[in-house]
């Protein structure tokens, strides 16, 4: 117990040295109501809101900046992994021994459709 209130009140001066804030994170819930001299029924008057809110802002987090499309989508070829996948790809591609085509003006020879022979 001693050394929670000692962390607390070392919070409280480094707090207080930088910003002069009350840090209610370190307090009971009964200490911060007395603090603010409010109940759990009633809170905080419409005054004691708009003073905080001009002194400390609104209680929002700052909306992080998002990344664009294409970054991300480069993202996901930083993996070395994948680089090497990419690599391998690339090079069986270029090696592929897939059948050619028969050049332009010699035909490949018709081929009878499975059964033909049964129908003659």
């Amino acid at each position: 117990m001693a050394r929670t209130r000692a962390a607390a009140a070392a919070a409280e001066a480094t707090t207080s040295a930088v910003g002069g804030t009350y840090p209610a994170w370190a307090r009971s819930a009964k200490e911060v109501l007395e603090h603010f001299e409010v109940t759990p029924a009633r809170g905080l008057s419409q005054q004691q809101v708009l003073a905080a809110r001009a002194r400390h802002g609104f209680n929002e987090l700052e909306k992080e900046q998002s990344k664009p499309l294409w970054k991300l989508v480069l993202e996901q070829f930083d993996d070395p992994l994948v680089k090497v996948r990419t690599l391998a790809a690339a090079a069986a591609a270029e090696e592929c021994s897939c059948p050619r085509p028969p050049a332009r003006g010699r035909l490949a020879p018709p081929r009878a459709p499975i059964g033909a022979a049964a129908w003659r």
